[in-house]
């Protein structure tokens, strides 16, 4: 997902040494993006839709299963200012096997905990896991690559992230959605990443970042001024947040309502995120030849022409050719906010215009599930594109005054 690599750059000033044989970088990475990925496909990929489609099983009506969806996000934005200080104590080996064991625990207790309210308490403590995982390995692939690749690097991981996106309902077809097996098979693969943790700290990768002072005052100050001058990035970024974690957890229902067999639904969800990773670099093209802000008013629109569309496609091919290009252009909406911040916002202030982006991506996604599902709940099954139609209204709009604002 492009929003992970918001967190990046406050580590980029990281020190490190710059004698590191190429050989050795070169492991040190694949190993950080086959952590990460693994983790990845479990922790946004898997757990929203599996959780979903276990609780519509149960006849769970669809506003709890938006509130048991959000709960992770509503934990990381309580825990996210927590995790530097956390990383300074354990170094990014430490952070990370945290992150691990407190994954599969979350897992092992979903696979035998039935009461809903009991399944939101263990999806918030696996987002402490996501959260603390998301920043340590963002935080090591800066810390890894050289000057040189850096970017690439970055770049690399971003695609994978996405990537996992995109398998992780692909699991749950695998294994389905009832019983333990499903949540015993995500803890699996999430246990999987240990020996790449293991080879990072043998390798000598590891650390403690430090944390930078705090000044409540300029901090303030900057986050105003980053609103001013970032309005449209800021609201494209809650607005991915907003429509990429509901449709995540959402899609399978959809699909399944609109008649998609018991395999096909959670697939449904994987086209939607294979179009978030593939279509980032065609767009990002766009970009560079139109510029961020016309790019950005195309992914908008994109957005709400998916969801307008959506509902009225009743071919067999059409859905799943919408849903990948819809899962572009929801993507597209963080990327570009990226693209816009790096264009618009000086050296100094980069790294709080990243992090601004990151709590307003991290805002969306916990909103967005709770949303769809009482849209879903209260209007019907077509909640999900109203929801992500009407967050990406409110992008074109704020685009559109900006504009204005500035011819």
């Amino acid at each position: 997902m492009t929003a992970s690599s918001t967190n990046s750059a406050p580590s980029a000033a990281a020190s490190r040494p710059d004698d590191r044989h190429p050989s050795r970088v070169l492991v040190g990475l694949v190993a950080v993006n086959l952590l990460s990925g693994l983790a990845q496909i479990v922790q946004i990929g898997a757990t929203a839709p599996l959780l979903a489609l276990m609780l519509d099983g149960r006849g769970v009506d669809a506003g709890t299963i938006g509130l048991v969806a959000a709960a992770p996000w509503a934990m990381i934005l309580l825990v996210s200012r927590f995790v530097p200080a956390i990383i300074a104590r354990l170094g990014l080996a430490g952070t990370v096997a945290l992150a691990l064991i407190t994954g599969i625990a979350a897992l092992g207790g979903m696979a035998v905990v039935e009461d809903p309210i009991a399944l939101a308490g263990l999806n918030a403590l696996a987002g402490i896991g996501l959260i603390l995982r998301w920043i340590a390995c963002d935080t090591w692939i800066v810390r890894i690559a050289p000057e040189a690749i850096r970017g690439r690097a970055i770049g690399t991981h971003e695609t994978l992230m996405g990537l996992g996106i995109a398998l992780g309902p692909g699991l749950v077809a695998l294994t389905g959605h009832q019983g333990s097996l499903p949540f015993l098979a995500a803890a699996a693969v999430m246990a999987a990443a240990i020996p790449p943790l293991v080879v990072l700290k043998r390798l000598g990768f590891d650390g403690r970042p430090g944390v930078a002072p705090v000044r409540d005052g300029a901090g303030r100050r900057s986050g105003w001024g980053l609103v001013r001058l970032l309005p449209v990035a800021l609201t494209a970024a809650f607005a991915c947040g907003v429509a990429e974690t509901a449709s995540i957890a959402f899609l399978p229902l959809y699909a399944a309502a609109a008649g998609m067999g018991a395999v096909a639904a959670p697939l449904f969800a994987t086209a939607f995120g294979a179009g978030g990773t593939i279509l980032q670099i065609p767009l990002g093209a766009i970009a560079d030849r139109l510029g961020f802000d016309r790019a950005q008013a195309l992914a908008a629109t994109a957005v709400i022409l998916g969801a307008i569309l959506l509902p009225l496609a009743d071919d067999a091919i059409l859905p799943w050719v919408i849903a990948f290009l819809w899962g572009g252009a929801v993507g597209g909406l963080n990327t570009l906010a990226v693209i816009e911040a790096g264009a618009r916002v000086d050296e100094m202030r980069m790294s709080a215009a990243m992090t601004a982006i990151a709590f307003c991506y991290t805002l969306g996604g916990f909103a967005g599930p709770a949303a769809a599902g009482l849209a879903t709940e209260m209007l019907s099954m077509h909640g999900l594109p109203m929801v992500a139609g009407a967050a990406a209204l409110v992008v074109l709009a704020v685009w559109a005054v900006r504009r204005g604002a500035e011819s």
